[in-house]
């Protein structure tokens, strides 16, 4: 396989040791830049990260996430999903969001309602740097 294969193929190739990539990459992960308005600073080593498993990521993920989600609920333009009016319940129910870990569903009426999501979504990954999937939007 010599020649044919490039060298950073470690995967099941006599004589490679399947952890060197994983070695070479924590190398380079482990150093860090900031980006601050545009502009990164010089490399630092990071001296501590988030371990596998560990729930905090989640959590600052949803507290990243917030801002946008109090937008929706806040915004009189998105309508919602409003269930059936149940006569003990003097207001029906309104959902106009709902999100489990990096899943969202929102729900919206029309193409205007969708075009205001898509400007909220734009400004949020302006603010933040978040990439939105838009294979899934």
């Amino acid at each position: 396989m010599n020649g044919i294969l490039n060298e950073y193929q470690t995967g099941f190739i006599p004589g490679k040791f399947i952890g060197e990539n994983g070695m070479t990459l924590s190398m380079i992960l482990d150093q860090m830049y900031v980006n601050i308005n545009g502009f990164f600073t010089d490399a630092t080593i990071q001296q501590s990260g988030l371990r596998q498993g560990d729930p905090l990521p989640q959590l600052l993920f949803n507290l990243a996430m917030e801002p946008l989600f109090l937008h929706i609920l806040q915004e009189t333009c998105f309508s919602g999903y409003r269930f059936p009016e149940v006569p003990s319940i003097s207001d029906s129910l309104v959902v106009k969001r709902m999100a489990y870990a990096d899943d969202i569903c929102v729900f919206l009426d029309d193409t205007v309602e969708l075009g205001l999501l898509h400007y909220y979504m734009q400004r949020y990954s302006d603010v933040s740097n978040a990439k939105f999937n838009e294979k899934k939007n």
